[in-house]
């Protein structure tokens, strides 16, 4: 019997797309734990540390070029009537409370000031972006209120915290003029 290559060729074609991978099926209480486990994922604490204090500054998202990419609405800054200002530890360390990352960067804008804007225009803001720099951001376990993070800021005591509990995600080389807690 005779194949030519063009018949050799979908006959492969056939049996390659009807091959299909063989799918371990978990069984009922494995897919009801991972769809528990999925909803208990938990914010985490952010600890970071700038270049200039930002305690009322509010916090923007920015690309490689620091054009704003992102910012929050003003709503998005309270929570039962109170602004989510990061929490001043000293010594420009503070703890996050609206969401920062290694692309943040600062507005101007105090919390108030940006917060009856309406609408917000990302070109009015563009000239409003800080230089403020970020020195450290540190993810930690959620907690359910700061006061081991203070006590630990407090007693000097802050990176021996964050070593033995916090992930470093981001640090920048911090000058000499800046003291290190």
């Amino acid at each position: 019997m005779y194949i030519n290559c063009n018949t050799y060729t979908i006959l492969l074609l056939i049996v390659l797309c009807s091959c299909t991978g063989v799918q371990k099926q978990g069984n009922n209480n494995e897919n009801i734990q991972a769809s528990k486990n999925m909803d208990m994922i938990e914010e985490k604490t952010i600890i970071f540390r700038t270049s200039d204090k930002v305690d009322n500054l509010v916090p923007i998202v920015v690309n490689d070029n620091n054009e704003i990419v992102s910012y929050p609405a003003p709503s998005d800054l309270k929570i039962d009537g109170k602004y989510k200002k990061p929490i001043a530890l000293g010594n420009n360390w503070y703890i996050d409370q609206i969401g920062v990352s290694s692309k943040s960067k600062f507005l101007t804008l105090s919390f108030k000031e940006y917060a009856v804007i309406n609408p917000v225009n990302i070109d009015n803001l563009q000239s409003k972006v800080t230089p403020i720099s970020f020195y450290d951001i540190c993810e930690c376990p959620p907690v359910d209120n700061y006061d081991e993070i203070i006590t630990a800021f407090n007693d000097g005591k802050l990176n021996q915290y964050i070593g033995y509990n916090c992930k470093t995600v981001f640090t920048k080389r911090v000058p000499a003029s800046i003291k290190k807690n």
